[in-house]
């Protein structure tokens, strides 16, 4: 084959990819759910739920609705999207249950947004409208001589990050995996059983904190995938890899510490344009080299710190209650760091066997890098443009 068709045939290889991956991916993983309940001494329990609105209205969870369906809804029939919301608000007496004894407890939706709320604040130009949030409540009546409870929320809501405020107690942050109940969590100071406790455990708060990071990475988080793709496929030695990783998880925590005690902050046009032109520098770069220049591990470091913002973007707006803050945070950046690890894990997996091999630059890490450069490009001018 000769030089002219080959690299032709990259070029068709990474317009297929664009063509496949990149209108369906998302920009960046979406709005995570966050919402807080406040246990009242009556037994009433307010929850109010911050969501995403276009995804519950189409009755799925904000992870498999694509941006086109969302803006068809939104920029669609008003009389369409006046029947889905109807529809939406008797969903939302189910979104977020409190359970007591295993039992789930009938809520009651004393907020929905209304067609008009959600026509008014979709009035911006598409792609910087995503996510769509708005806040909705439900009111539940705990049963007389409830202690403790869990809480329950749907899968339409995804992740939550939920709030509890107790009286007598500390506000505990949990997350809340989509359809699984929460741990027994103490709502009187009478608690027999649990006398004393607050919730779930430091352990098991940083454990789900953990989870969370992992799950920001694996599977949701592609572009961040490409990136340290891109990073593993430079070269096939060991210490290159090890050289742009640590200066990548080094900036990427920095930056989410800092972004997350409010001391940085940089606006979702700046970061997310730049995140993705961060995965297509570092694929084109491996087209023209395989070693690390002087310059590399400076610009990993520099576009690691972009990453860091963006990672911090996922937690800011939970309104974590000053106890579990750090833990959580901490926890978080662990969870990304074993993402990244099993990102890159992956990889030696799949095609490690052939790194020292003659063919393995020409039929992979050339292939492999253009189509990773036309996804990150396609998103540079997706998200600048809108």
């Amino acid at each position: 084959m000769s030089l002219v068709a080959y690299h032709f045939r990259l070029l068709l290889m990474g317009l297929a990819c664009v063509l496949l991956l990149a209108p369906t991916a998302t920009a960046h993983p979406g709005h995570v759910t966050s919402g807080t309940a406040t246990v009242h001494p009556n037994g009433l329990v307010d929850i109010s739920v911050s969501f995403d609105v276009p995804s519950y209205l189409l009755n799925d969870s904000p992870s498999r609705v694509t941006p086109p369906q969302m803006y068809g809804l939104l920029d669609g029939a008003e009389e369409v999207l006046q029947k889905k919301t109807l529809a939406a608000r008797h969903r939302f007496a189910g979104a977020l249950r409190v359970v007591v004894n295993g039992q789930p407890q009938a809520g009651k939706v004393t907020r929905f947004p209304d067609t008009a709320t959600i026509l008014k604040a979709a009035k911006v130009p598409e792609g910087t409208r995503l996510p769509l949030v708005l806040e909705g409540e439900i009111t539940t009546q705990l049963p007389p001589g409830t202690t403790e409870v869990q809480f329950q929320a749907s899968e339409l809501l995804g992740t939550v990050i939920l709030t509890v405020e107790r009286e007598g107690y500390e506000p505990l942050a949990i997350p809340l995996k989509s359809g699984a109940d929460s741990s027994v969590i103490a709502v009187t100071m009478t608690s027999a059983r649990l006398e004393g406790a607050t919730g779930p455990s430091l352990w098991r708060i940083m454990s789900q904190y953990v989870l969370l990071g992992f799950e920001h990475i694996v599977p949701e988080g592609l572009d961040h995938i490409l990136f340290v793709l891109g990073l593993f496929l430079l070269s096939p030695k060991i210490k290159p890899l090890l050289m742009q990783v640590t200066c990548f998880t080094v900036a990427h925590s920095l930056t989410l510490g800092l972004a997350m005690f409010g001391l940085v902050r940089a606006p979702a046009a700046v970061v997310e344009p730049v995140i993705a032109l961060s995965i297509a520098f570092v694929a084109v770069e491996n087209l023209w080299t395989n070693r690390l220049s002087p310059w590399r591990p400076a610009v990993v470091f520099v576009f690691g710190l972009v990453h860091g913002l963006g990672f911090a973007s996922v937690l800011n707006g939970l309104g974590l209650p000053r106890s579990d803050f750090v833990p959580a945070v901490v926890s978080f950046n662990i969870g990304v760091e074993l993402g990244q690890l099993a990102v890159i894990a992956a990889a030696f997996l799949v095609v490690g066997w052939a790194r020292n091999l003659t063919w393995y630059r020409m039929a992979i890490v050339r292939p492999a890098s253009v189509a990773i450069a036309g996804v990150g490009l396609f998103w540079t001018v997706q998200r600048v443009i809108g």
